[in-house]
């Protein structure tokens, strides 16, 4: 219940917002994101059933 409530509380939050803003302009617009992004792209087809690498792309994808 204490969790649900911290996480729901974070996912509000004004700190939680800037970090996401900050993370979709990385991997958006700065030329080194697009790079890391390219390089988890091939990762990710080079193995498609790996959850950490499917983790690791989801939170490169710029939107």
């Amino acid at each position: 219940m204490k969790l649900r409530r911290l996480r729901r509380r974070w996912a509000t939050s004004r700190l939680a917002y800037k970090l996401e803003n900050a993370r979709w302009h990385f991997f958006g617009y700065n030329p080194i994101g697009v790079k890391i992004l390219a390089a988890v792209d091939r990762l990710r087809a080079r193995f498609p059933e790996s959850a950490a690498v499917h983790k690791l792309w989801l939170y490169c994808l710029p939107f």
